[in-house]
């Protein structure tokens, strides 16, 4: 599987970089940066010109200038090849960022957001700022301050964006839960039964389906069969793994059961969900 780490840039010791798309393209001859990447990191990416598609986690998503979305540690993204829109990539590792600011980016820009002209201005000038912090241009390179900035730079995105806001208890939230829930399916810690995400999570089946309902309006069950969907799609695109052995690693007695649950969530069979992404 091709995968990417944080690597700055600019080589400035800071968790914190700004990279450009025509920049990624250029980088072909390291890594092919259309096919489809496992990212060990996060990164923010803001439309600067243009109109184009980007895909994250298989699916392709319509992008226009002044859009911003979030990518999440161990999601899977790629650029399009018939796009050749421009856009700046704040990227950065978790230690920048406490985890509500990592909570909030993964509840509320799960999808490519439309910002305002005057949000659009404020939000790429706050990217120019973090740039020129790292190029040194009339500013000393530091590791806090460009921590500073994109802290800033999330506390603007929460006057901006429409933020869910429930309470589950009275110390855990029910974004918390949720967030922690899809982390746990996104890094494919335990298995495909919903108990043993409840066993880490240390929560009652009660209380995580009530939190799924508030966040998200639909059960936990549901969020895990998009997520067994995504492990199944990464593994027959980026591993060509037969459906039979696939049908075994996620827990089902039986291929056709397999293939009638990825038939009834996508509405295609695994091999034609292959041959029609390797086509496109």
């Amino acid at each position: 599987m091709q995968s990417i780490d944080f690597n700055h840039s600019k080589g400035v010791v800071t968790p914190v970089d700004v990279v450009s798309l025509s920049e990624i393209r250029q980088r072909r001859v390291i890594h092919d940066s259309f096919a489809p990447t496992l990212v060990r990191f996060y990164y923010l990416q803001i439309v600067t010109e243009g109109q184009g598609y980007h895909w994250i986690d298989f699916d392709r998503y319509s992008v226009d200038r002044g859009d911003i979305f979030f990518v999440r540690e161990n999601q899977i993204h790629a650029l399009d090849r018939e796009s050749s829109h421009e856009a700046k990539l704040l990227v950065f590792r978790a230690e920048s960022l406490p985890f509500e600011s990592l909570r909030f980016l993964g509840m509320n820009l799960r999808q490519p957001f439309s910002l305002s002209e005057g949000d659009f201005s404020h939000f790429a000038g706050l990217v120019e700022m973090i740039e020129r912090v790292l190029t040194g241009d009339g500013y000393s390179v530091e590791r806090n301050s460009t921590v500073y900035l994109l802290q800033s730079f999330v506390e603007g995105l929460k006057g901006v964006l429409p933020e869910c806001v429930s309470e589950i208890g009275d110390s855990q939230s029910a974004e918390d839960l949720v967030f922690r829930f899809e982390d746990l399916l996104l890094q494919q810690k335990g298995k495909s039964q919903l108990g043993d995400y409840l066993d880490v999570l240390k929560i009652s089946q009660k209380t995580l389906y009530r939190a799924c309902i508030k966040v998200r309006g639909v059960s936990p069950k549901v969020i895990l069969d998009k997520f067994l969907i995504f492990r199944a799609k990464r593994k027959l695109i980026l591993e060509q793994e037969t459906v039979e052995s696939l049908a075994i690693d996620l827990g089902f007695s039986e291929s056709t059961n397999f293939v009638k649950f990825f038939k009834r969530v996508t509405g295609e069979t695994p091999d034609d969900f292959r041959q029609k992404y390797i086509n496109s």
